[in-house]
């Protein structure tokens, strides 16, 4: 074992208003849309959210501010739940979960942050300030492996557009966690007949909870919790590619100069962390398993919110390459006379 090596692998709505236009509160409906995850460094076997069909569900607030002389701020949504699919009269693909409607008034400003797997009971609770604007994320269990995502949307002075209706409130969620896996590669130096198979990849003592704190755009900072907690994170085997689950995963046989992936990929709370990585691995020549070990490595990583990261084990050379040398050469004996022997015929 030699080295580890680390590679690092919302939308706000246009409105065309016109002022003077008188509308009715039913047409003033604020409705949601177009909710997109930005996922761009996805990989397998995990459970982020994406944009294929399992992103089904978030939690909104916002608030409503008057802009005249006297007048002030209100909440509107205080972790009102918006679940698609479900077709309550706002919007095609979204809708609130309840009957809860609210209104665009003309002249006010709005602010939404929206926020998915955020109120999960023992994994997250949501902070909120005194006109129920979500202000923090408290992580109390990150081993539960729960992605969560946040979206800002802001609209300032609504105006009613000139026809049709209010465009939805569009959200682009980003993540916050960061996701990480492992490749390990067989770097033995000749092709001779050597491989490795590497099972239980474990991340030791990674910090299980913290707080995010959001900041205007929905971007926001991590930070450790007063009573801080630890857990171990399992990566699996290290496998055969195509195989989706545990359950059916072949654990892979890594030869000469190829590489395979951690069964899983899982997500860490952002921020500096010492990694106090475990493995074992098999040592086989020519498929015959001759060597097994338990394995080690510590390592600081600096961790950034919505990153992905490709953690690479190189395994090289088992041990000490086998030379030869010659010492001497022996002389030839001769018989116990010293002299020749004679040949009788």
């Amino acid at each position: 074992m030699k080295k580890i090596f680390f590679a690092i692998l919302c939308a706000g709505a246009v409105i065309s208003c016109a002022k003077d236009e008188v509308i009715t509160a039913e047409k003033e409906a604020i409705t949601f849309e177009n909710a997109f995850v930005d996922n761009a460094t996805k990989a397998a076997y995990d459970g982020s959210y994406n944009n294929s069909g399992n992103f089904t569900e978030f939690q909104v607030y916002a608030t409503i501010s008057g802009t005249g002389t006297g007048e002030g701020s209100a909440n509107i949504f205080n972790g009102e739940r918006v679940v698609k699919g479900v077709s309550l009269g706002q919007g095609v693909n979204w809708s609130y979960a309840t009957a809860n409607t609210q209104y665009w008034i003309p002249g006010n400003d709005y602010q939404f942050r929206a926020i998915a797997d955020g109120n999960v009971p023992s994994v997250t609770e949501v902070v909120t300030d005194a006109y129920g604007m979500a202000t923090a994320i408290n992580l109390l269990d990150a081993s539960a492996q729960k992605d969560i995502l946040t979206a800002q949307h802001d609209v300032s002075n609504y105006t009613k557009p000139q026809s049709g209706t209010p465009a939805p409130v569009a959200f682009t969620f980003a993540h916050v966690l960061s996701k990480a896996k492992f490749t390990v590669k067989n770097t033995i130096s000749t092709d001779n007949g050597y491989s490795y198979k590497v099972t239980n990849l474990v991340i030791n003592d990674l910090a299980k909870n913290g707080v995010y704190t959001i900041t205007d755009g929905a971007t926001g900072t991590w930070a450790a919790t007063a009573t801080p907690e630890v857990y171990d994170l399992s990566f699996g085997d290290v496998t055969v590619e195509g195989k989706a689950d545990e359950a059916t995963a072949t654990v892979a046989d890594i030869k000469f100069n190829a590489s395979a992936e951690s069964n899983f990929d899982r997500l860490l709370i952002p921020g500096t962390q010492t990694l106090n990585i475990t493995f074992s691995y098999g040592l086989y020549k020519d498929e015959v398993l001759i060597d097994t070990q338990d394995k080690e490595i510590t390592a600081a990583v600096e961790l950034d919110a919505a990153k992905a990261y490709n953690f690479v084990i190189s395994l090289g050379n088992p041990g000490d390459a086998i030379q030869f040398d010659v010492h001497t050469v022996t002389d030839w004996v001769k018989d116990h006379a010293g002299n020749n022997p004679g040949i009788n015929m």
